[in-house]
């Protein structure tokens, strides 16, 4: 069973990524905040990170950064789930090692589709 780590700061959105996370029978493990998130990843090694762009205390792009410095996650698969749709934060969060990056609102199928190619 994959392990992922949501990293999202709006619980009902929380929420709903878990829920359609669990119901195609992954492990979860959740974070309300990017220093919590990096703090799990670490303790728990997820198969692939979920994380929101903007949020308070550790935003999504730092997160990254940071995990991308450390060896053991310079391959770990990581999406960003943003409601910021313009270009350039597109380009930037790939710029910075995102494997993907879907804009919220997303489709169920988009999110699922990047999960299954990047974890094969």
């Amino acid at each position: 069973m994959k392990r992922i780590l949501v990293i999202e700061d709006d619980e009902k959105v929380q929420e709903s990524i878990v829920d359609l996370l669990e119901i195609r029978g992954y492990e979860i493990l959740r974070a309300s905040n990017g220093k919590d998130g990096l703090d799990l990843a670490v303790d728990k090694r997820p198969d692939l990170i979920l994380c929101d762009v903007m949020m308070a205390n550790l935003n999504g792009f730092s997160v990254l950064s940071a995990l991308r410095a450390m060896s053991q996650f310079e391959k770990t698969p990581f999406i960003f789930l943003s409601a910021l749709s313009e270009q350039k934060f597109i380009d930037q969060g790939l710029s910075k090692g995102a494997n993907r990056y879907i804009v919220k609102p997303f489709k169920a199928e988009d999110l699922f589709s990047a999960i299954d190619e990047l974890t094969k």
